[in-house]
């Protein structure tokens, strides 16, 4: 379940400022706090996987009058982490294996070379 934490800034100019603050408070994923300020919204979103996640954050993107959103924090359950495996390293440079004449790339816990 990835978990944000988020400090939503709104445009003061904006006629819609308080109906995006609105339907920001009213979706099911967010959850907002008080704040002092009618423009600085602090929240926290949670998803339960990663597709959704990236729904929501499109979302909040697209509503009129969001003029930045600071990321205070971000974490991921275990089960929406990447696999290790599934990183893969720029292939800038090959090395030949000599044992098998074929082209490998560098590893990534090994300076090149060792």
């Amino acid at each position: 379940m990835p978990t944000s934490g988020l400090v939503i800034t709104l445009n003061p100019d904006a006629p819609e400022a308080h109906r995006t603050s609105a339907a920001i408070h009213d979706h099911p994923s967010f959850t907002c706090a008080d704040s002092p300020s009618p423009i600085r919204l602090p929240a926290v979103l949670e998803t339960p996987h990663r597709r959704a996640d990236r729904i929501a954050w499109d979302w909040l993107n697209a509503l009129p009058g969001v003029l930045q959103v600071d990321v205070v924090f971000i974490h991921f359950d275990q089960a929406d982490r990447p696999a290790a495996d599934a990183i893969v390293a720029p292939q800038a440079a090959s090395e030949t294996d000599p044992k098998t004449d074929s082209k490998t790339a560098p590893s990534l816990h090994a300076p090149a070379g060792a």
